[in-house]
C-alpha cells in the first residue's frame, strides 16, 4: 500500500477553490465537498483506507454545516462590504476601515530642574527622593543628596502628549509643574535634566517601558499668571523626543486578504515612496506607506515627508477611492461638487477628498475656480492649491481683495501651497500689511514657509549647538512683535527699522538690564548676570532686531560677535516688559503652545487668570 503521494493530490483539490476579487476570501463548505465529490474521487485509484478517511471528512464537515440553511445559489452570492460614513464617501478607504488609535499619546515621569535662582525647594517625600537618587546613580551623578538639598533645584513632573503616527526621533512640547507643598517659587531660568517618560510615569508603583527622553531650557510667559491654586509651571518647547515610533494600523470593516492588498496598493500608488538620490540619503523612505499584514490589518508607515503632520497624511488616507478609470477623477469632481453646494457642511470631506483625487482632477477642478457660490468656490481653490494647480493663483488674487477678513484669512493660509508662482508671493507681501492680525501672521507664516526674501531669519543656538529659537524680521510699515511657541519657538518682529521710545535710560530686572540712548542713531546696552559684580557693555544702533541679536547670541570662533546667550523665555520677557511700558511703539503678540492647550485640557482649570503657555494679546500700555 503506497500513500506517501496521496496528501499532495488532496492539496490539488484545495487550490482548485475559486475566489471572488471583492468578496470576503472565504470558501463554503459545500464548495469543498463539491470538489471532493464521490465521481472524482471514483476516477482514480485509491485505496480503501484513504476512501475511507475522505468519506469521514466529508462527514464531519457536513455535521458542522448542519446548522445552516442550504442555498444552491451560496457559490455566487458574495457577501458585501460593510460601508461607514455619508453616501459620497462610500467606497473610500476610510468608509472600510477604520484606525486603531488616532488619541495623543500622554506620557510623564519625574525630573530634577537646575540653574534657578534660588526659588528651589529640597522639600520632596521620602519615596520620591529614593527614586530621583536612583536615576541620579544611573547618570553617574554622585553626591545626588547634596544636589536635591540646593535651593537652586526642584524636583518636577513632567508631562506630554506624543501625537498619533509620530516617527522615532521627533519631538513634541512638555509641560512641566513643580509638586505640591514643594515651595518652589518660581521655575524661570532653569533646565530639565534629561529624564524618562513613560505610559504612567508619575505612578512611581510602575515600571513602565520609557517611550520618550525630556529634556531642555524651560519657558516661563512673562505674563506670569498659574493656572491652579498655587502650581508652578512651565513649558519645554520641543523638550520630548519620541524613543519608539507609535505604531498606527487600518482595521478592516470585513477581513479579506485582497482587499487589504487592494487597499495597500492604492495608498503606495498615491503616495509613492520616496527613493534615494544618493547613497544614504537621509530623505529617502525605507519601506512604503502601507503593508497588508494580515486579512484584516494595514500597517501605515509615516513617511520622512510627512514627519511632522503625520496627521495630514492618516486624514488623507481615508479619502482616498479605491476605483480608478479614465474618466473616474473627472466624473468624482463633479459629484462631489454638487454634494458640497447642496450640504456645506461636507466642505472639508469634499476637499479632503478632491486632494485624494491627485493632480489629473485639476482639469475638472479648475472650472469652479470661479464658481458663483463662495464656499464651492473656495473649496475647490484650497484642493486646487493643495494639488499645486498654479490656475488657482488669480482667483485667490481676486479674493484677497475682499472685506470679508476670513476669506482674506483663507487666501493667505492658501498661498503656502503654491510658492513657485509670481503672483503668490505678490499677494502675500500686501496681505502682510492687512489691517487684521490674523492675516497678517498668515501672510508671514506662508511667506516664511516660501522662504521668501521679505522675511530675514537666523537661527540661534546654545553651547550644544541645539536650537533656541528663530528671529524672522518681517518687512513691514506696520510694527508688530510676534512671540510663537510652537511648532518653533519664533520671535518675529514686523518693520525691520523698530526702534525705542525716547526715553534717556531703559531699566528692567532691577537694572541688571539697561538701555541708553546716546542720541538718535546710537544705544548702549548694560547687562549684569546673576551673582557677577562686573557688567556688559555693548553699543548697538537703536532697533529691536539689534537688541534680540545681542541677547541671543553665543560667540563662537566662526562667529565671535559679543553676546549675552539668554534663552528664548528672558528675551520674551523683555519684549513683553518693553512694550507693555510703551518703551517699544508696537503690539506684542504671545502666541498660544497648541500641543500643550491640548494637554490642559485634561487638567483641573483655574476658575480666572491665564495659563501661562497659552498666551495673549498685549495692546501697548495696557495693564497685566
Amino acid at each position: 500500500m503506497t500513500l506517501g503521494l496521496r496528501p499532495f493530490r488532496i492539496l490539488r483539490f484545495s487550490r482548485l477553490v475559486p475566489v471572488a476579487p471583492t468578496g470576503p476570501e472565504t470558501t463554503s463548505p459545500y464548495e469543498i465537498v463539491r470538489l471532493m465529490s464521490p465521481p472524482r474521487i471514483q476516477s482514480r485509484s485509491h485505496s480503501p483506507v484513504l476512501r475511507g478517511a475522505l468519506l469521514a471528512l466529508t462527514a464531519i464537515i457536513l455535521i458542522g454545516c448542519s446548522g445552516r440553511e442550504r442555498d444552491p445559489d451560496v457559490r455566487r452570492r458574495v457577501e458585501p462590504v460593510p460601508m461607514s460614513g455619508p453616501k459620497f464617501m462610500h467606497h473610500t478607504i476610510g468608509s472600510m476601515t477604520r484606525y486603531t488609535d488616532l488619541e495623543p499619546l500622554r506620557v510623564s515621569g519625574y525630573g530634577l530642574v537646575v540653574n534657578l535662582e534660588g526659588t528651589g525647594s529640597n522639600i520632596i517625600r521620602p519615596d520620591l527622593r529614593a527614586h530621583m537618587q536612583r536615576m541620579a546613580g544611573k547618570a553617574g551623578v554622585t553626591a545626588s543628596d547634596h544636589l536635591l538639598n540646593d535651593p537652586n533645584t526642584a524636583v518636577v513632573a513632567v508631562q506630554g502628549l506624543i501625537p498619533p503616527g509620530a516617527t522615532r526621533g521627533a519631538r513634541f512640547d512638555l509641560l512641566v509643574t513643580a509638586l505640591p507643598q514643594s515651595q518652589v517659587t518660581s521655575l524661570a531660568g532653569g533646565t530639565l535634566w534629561t529624564t524618562e517618560l513613560s505610559r504612567l510615569g508619575l505612578v512611581q508603583s510602575m515600571d513602565n517601558q520609557p517611550l520618550a527622553s525630556a529634556g531642555g531650557p524651560l519657558f516661563v510667559s512673562p505674563i506670569g499668571a498659574v493656572p491652579r491654586g498655587d502650581a508652578v509651571q512651565a513649558v519645554i518647547i520641543g523638550g520630548g523626543q519620541v524613543r519608539q515610533s507609535r505604531r498606527i494600523e487600518l482595521v478592516l470593516n470585513q477581513p479579506s486578504y485582497g482587499r487589504s492588498r487592494a487597499i495597500a496598493d492604492r495608498i503606495n500608488e498615491r503616495f509613492p515612496r520616496q527613493s534615494a538620490r544618493y547613497r544614504k540619503d537621509p530623505a529617502a523612505d525605507r519601506t512604503d506607506v502601507a503593508n497588508s499584514k494580515t486579512p484584516s490589518i494595514i500597517a501605515i508607515n509615516v513617511p520622512r515627508r510627512y514627519r511632522h503632520r503625520p496627521l495630514d497624511l492618516l486624514r488623507l488616507i481615508r479619502y482616498l477611492y479605491i476605483e480608478r478609470g479614465p474618466d473616474f477623477e473627472i466624473r468624482k469632481v463633479e459629484e462631489l461638487a454638487q454634494v458640497i453646494e447642496s450640504e456645506p457642511r461636507y466642505a472639508a470631506d469634499v476637499i479632503r477628498a478632491w486632494v485624494g483625487l491627485g493632480r489629473r482632477a485639476t482639469a475638472r477642478l479648475k472650472d469652479y475656480y470661479e464658481h458663483p457660490t463662495l464656499h464651492v468656490q473656495l473649496a475647490a481653490l484650497e484642493a486646487g492649491a493643495r494639488l499645486g494647480d498654479k490656475r488657482a493663483v488669480a482667483p485667490l488674487e481676486k479674493l484677497a481683495a475682499r472685506p470679508d477678513r476670513m476669506v482674506r484669512l483663507r487666501v493667505a493660509q492658501l498661498l503656502v501651497h503654491l510658492p513657485r508662482t509670481i503672483q503668490g508671493p505678490r499677494i502675500l507681501h500686501r496681505l502682510v500689511e492687512d489691517p487684521d492680525r490674523s492675516v497678517r501672521l498668515a501672510a508671514y507664516e506662508s511667506l516664511a514657509s516660501m522662504n521668501d526674501a521679505s522675511v530675514q531669519r537666523t537661527a540661534f543656538r546654545d553651547r550644544n549647538g541645539r536650537l533656541k529659537f528663530i528671529l524672522d524680521m518681517v518687512h513691514s510699515e506696520k510694527p508688530l512683535i510676534v512671540i510663537l511657541q510652537s511648532p518653533v519657538p519664533t520671535v518675529a518682529v514686523f518693520d525691520d527699522v523698530l526702534g525705542f521710545s525716547e526715553d534717556r535710560l531703559i531699566s528692567i530686572w532691577d537694572n541688571r538690564l539697561m538701555l541708553r540712548r546716546d542720541g538718535p542713531h546710537q544705544m548702549t546696552v548694560f547687562y549684569q548676570r546673576p551673582g557677577e559684580a562686573s557688567a556688559i557693555e555693548q553699543e548697538m544702533r537703536p532697533a529691536v532686531g539689534n537688541l534680540v541679536y545681542f541677547m541671543a547670541h553665543h560667540p563662537t570662533a566662526e562667529h565671535p560677535m559679543p553676546g549675552l546667550d539668554m534663552q528664548f523665555a528672558e528675551i520674551a520677557e523683555v519684549l513683553y516688559t518693553l512694550c507693555q511700558r510703551r518703551q517699544i511703539d508696537s503690539e506684542i503678540d504671545l502666541q498660544a503652545n497648541q500641543a500643550l492647550v491640548a494637554l490642559a485640557g485634561h487638567e483641573d482649570q483655574p476658575p480666572d487668570g491665564v495659563r501661562p503657555e497659552i498666551g495673549v494679546v498685549v495692546e501697548p500700555g495696557t495693564e497685566n
